[in-house]
Protein backbone atom coordinates (compact mmCIF):
# COMPACT_ATOMS: atom_id res chain seq x y z
CA UNK A 1 0.00 0.00 0.00
CA UNK A 2 2.77 2.16 0.93
CA UNK A 3 4.73 1.74 -2.08
CA UNK A 4 1.31 2.02 -4.51
CA UNK A 5 1.10 -1.63 -5.35
CA UNK A 6 -2.43 -2.07 -3.28
CA UNK A 7 -5.52 0.28 -3.58
CA UNK A 8 -7.20 1.18 -0.10
CA UNK A 9 -10.08 -1.12 -0.75
CA UNK A 10 -7.11 -4.08 -1.25
CA UNK A 11 -5.81 -3.12 2.04
CA UNK A 12 -8.58 -2.74 3.66
CA UNK A 13 -10.14 -6.64 2.76
CA UNK A 14 -6.00 -7.60 3.66
CA UNK A 15 -6.80 -6.39 7.18
CA UNK A 16 -10.08 -7.99 7.75
CA UNK A 17 -8.67 -11.16 6.37
CA UNK A 18 -5.16 -10.50 8.74
CA UNK A 19 -7.71 -9.97 12.26
CA UNK A 20 -10.11 -12.87 11.12
CA UNK A 21 -7.61 -15.46 10.62
CA UNK A 22 -6.12 -14.01 14.08
CA UNK A 23 -9.50 -14.44 15.94
CA UNK A 24 -9.68 -18.20 13.89
CA UNK A 25 -6.11 -18.88 16.03
CA UNK A 26 -7.42 -17.63 19.75
CA UNK A 27 -10.47 -19.81 19.26
CA UNK A 28 -8.02 -22.91 18.64
CA UNK A 29 -5.94 -21.35 20.79
CA UNK A 30 -8.80 -21.72 23.53
CA UNK A 31 -9.24 -25.23 23.29
CA UNK A 32 -5.60 -26.38 23.60
CA UNK A 33 -4.40 -27.57 27.07
CA UNK A 34 -0.82 -24.94 26.80
CA UNK A 35 -1.03 -21.80 24.80
CA UNK A 36 2.20 -22.07 22.33
CA UNK A 37 4.71 -19.62 23.70
CA UNK A 38 4.65 -17.77 19.98
CA UNK A 39 0.90 -16.97 20.42
CA UNK A 40 0.65 -16.01 23.97
CA UNK A 41 -0.07 -12.00 23.73
CA UNK A 42 -2.88 -13.14 20.70
CA UNK A 43 -5.46 -12.68 23.24
CA UNK A 44 -4.88 -9.31 24.44
CA UNK A 45 -4.14 -7.87 21.17
CA UNK A 46 -7.32 -9.01 20.39
CA UNK A 47 -9.51 -7.85 23.19
CA UNK A 48 -11.74 -5.07 23.79
CA UNK A 49 -11.24 -2.10 25.68
CA UNK A 50 -14.04 -1.39 27.96
CA UNK A 51 -14.13 2.33 29.52
CA UNK A 52 -14.82 2.97 33.01
CA UNK A 53 -16.50 5.88 34.77
CA UNK A 54 -13.29 5.75 36.95
CA UNK A 55 -10.06 6.98 37.88
CA UNK A 56 -7.92 4.13 38.33
CA UNK A 57 -5.18 6.55 39.67
CA UNK A 58 -7.38 7.58 42.40
CA UNK A 59 -9.66 4.32 43.41
CA UNK A 60 -6.76 1.78 42.66
CA UNK A 61 -3.77 3.35 43.28
CA UNK A 62 -1.87 0.31 43.84
CA UNK A 63 -2.63 -1.49 40.60
CA UNK A 64 -0.82 1.27 38.74
CA UNK A 65 1.56 1.78 41.41
CA UNK A 66 2.97 -1.52 42.23
CA UNK A 67 0.97 -3.82 40.04
CA UNK A 68 -1.19 -4.76 43.09
CA UNK A 69 -3.75 -7.61 41.66
CA UNK A 70 -7.73 -7.07 42.71
CA UNK A 71 -10.87 -9.34 41.89
CA UNK A 72 -12.64 -7.84 39.73
CA UNK A 73 -15.70 -8.94 38.07
CA UNK A 74 -19.17 -8.01 36.65
CA UNK A 75 -21.97 -7.66 39.25
CA UNK A 76 -24.84 -8.43 37.59
CA UNK A 77 -26.24 -10.70 34.24
CA UNK A 78 -24.32 -13.38 36.20
CA UNK A 79 -26.50 -16.04 34.95
CA UNK A 80 -25.25 -15.22 31.62
CA UNK A 81 -21.73 -16.24 30.29
CA UNK A 82 -19.22 -13.83 29.39
CA UNK A 83 -18.87 -13.39 25.52
CA UNK A 84 -16.17 -11.11 25.24
CA UNK A 85 -13.05 -10.27 26.90
CA UNK A 86 -11.10 -6.86 27.65
CA UNK A 87 -9.12 -4.83 29.44
CA UNK A 88 -10.43 -1.45 31.32
CA UNK A 89 -9.55 1.92 30.98
CA UNK A 90 -10.76 5.09 33.12
CA UNK A 91 -11.94 8.46 31.50
CA UNK A 92 -9.94 10.51 33.03
CA UNK A 93 -8.61 13.88 31.69
CA UNK A 94 -5.79 12.04 30.36
CA UNK A 95 -6.87 8.45 29.92
CA UNK A 96 -3.74 6.72 30.96
CA UNK A 97 -5.56 4.42 33.75
CA UNK A 98 -5.63 1.07 32.24
CA UNK A 99 -6.39 -1.94 33.95
CA UNK A 100 -5.12 -5.01 31.99
CA UNK A 101 -3.46 -7.48 34.57
CA UNK A 102 -6.47 -10.10 36.28
CA UNK A 103 -6.41 -12.48 39.04
CA UNK A 104 -7.11 -15.83 37.19
CA UNK A 105 -7.39 -19.41 39.35
CA UNK A 106 -3.42 -20.44 38.22
CA UNK A 107 -1.57 -17.28 37.12
CA UNK A 108 -2.55 -13.60 36.59
CA UNK A 109 -4.57 -13.58 33.22
CA UNK A 110 -4.18 -10.27 30.55
CA UNK A 111 -7.85 -9.99 29.90
CA UNK A 112 -11.03 -10.23 31.56
CA UNK A 113 -14.19 -12.28 30.61
CA UNK A 114 -16.85 -9.75 29.97
CA UNK A 115 -20.64 -9.37 28.44
CA UNK A 116 -21.03 -8.04 25.26
CA UNK A 117 -22.40 -4.27 26.25
CA UNK A 118 -25.86 -3.63 25.21
CA UNK A 119 -27.07 0.22 23.88
CA UNK A 120 -28.58 2.08 26.74
CA UNK A 121 -28.28 -0.18 29.51
CA UNK A 122 -25.33 -0.01 32.14
CA UNK A 123 -23.17 -2.45 33.10
CA UNK A 124 -21.41 -2.61 36.51
CA UNK A 125 -18.28 -4.62 37.20
CA UNK A 126 -17.03 -4.24 41.07
CA UNK A 127 -13.27 -4.27 42.50
CA UNK A 128 -13.40 -6.25 45.44
CA UNK A 129 -10.53 -6.37 48.52
CA UNK A 130 -9.82 -2.69 47.56
CA UNK A 131 -10.26 -1.88 51.52
CA UNK A 132 -9.71 1.22 53.30
CA UNK A 133 -6.29 1.75 52.56
CA UNK A 134 -6.81 2.48 48.78
CA UNK A 135 -9.36 4.82 49.76
CA UNK A 136 -7.01 6.80 51.81
CA UNK A 137 -4.67 6.74 49.36
CA UNK A 138 -6.79 7.75 46.65
CA UNK A 139 -7.77 10.61 48.40
CA UNK A 140 -7.36 13.98 46.92
CA UNK A 141 -3.88 15.69 48.62
CA UNK A 142 -4.65 14.61 51.80
CA UNK A 143 -5.34 12.02 54.49
CA UNK A 144 -8.31 13.48 55.87
CA UNK A 145 -10.21 13.65 52.16
CA UNK A 146 -13.76 15.07 51.11
CA UNK A 147 -16.49 15.01 54.21
CA UNK A 148 -18.80 12.46 53.56
CA UNK A 149 -19.95 12.52 57.47
CA UNK A 150 -21.46 15.08 59.52
CA UNK A 151 -22.68 14.27 62.69
CA UNK A 152 -25.58 16.69 63.75
CA UNK A 153 -26.69 16.55 67.75
CA UNK A 154 -29.86 17.89 68.77
CA UNK A 155 -30.07 20.08 72.49
CA UNK A 156 -32.69 18.66 74.43
CA UNK A 157 -33.51 22.76 75.13
CA UNK A 158 -33.82 22.62 71.05
CA UNK A 159 -30.30 23.68 69.96
CA UNK A 160 -28.24 21.65 67.86
CA UNK A 161 -24.30 21.45 66.76
CA UNK A 162 -21.86 19.23 64.76
CA UNK A 163 -19.57 17.73 66.05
Amino acid sequence: FNLGLLSLEFRGLAERLFWATCAKIRDCCRRLEREPEELEGLESILSDTYFCNVSVFQSLPDSWAIDQLFPIMPIHRLDERPSRTGVLADITCDSDGKIDHFVSLRDVKHTLELHELRPAEKYYLAAFLVGAYQETLGDLHNLFGDTHVVHVRRHDEGGWWIE
